[in-house]
């Protein structure tokens, strides 16, 4: 399955403070997410007001990201699962 990344804005403009050379792998990271956003060191965030919310680790830095699938992924899902006798 195929991912597609969004960057928050406010994410975005952190990532411009970073220096290039550790900016450079925390963008490769975020590029691998496309494949597989749960490969790798991440974990979930611990606490009621972040469910839903995981955390990779990419050097000196974490990225927090959330995963969503849109309702016709979650039908195709359903679709193609094998049926119970």
């Amino acid at each position: 399955m195929t991912w597609i990344v969004h960057i928050h804005d406010g994410a975005a403009k952190q990532l411009k403070a970073i220096p290039p050379d550790r900016r450079q792998r925390v963008l490769d990271d975020i590029a691998a997410f496309e494949e597989d956003p749960f490969r790798g060191l991440v974990k979930p965030i611990k606490g009621k007001d972040h469910k839903g919310h995981y955390r990779k680790v990419s050097g000196r830095y974490r990225i927090i990201f959330k995963t969503r699938s849109s309702d016709k992924d979650r039908r195709s899902a359903r679709r193609s699962s094998p049926q119970r006798k």
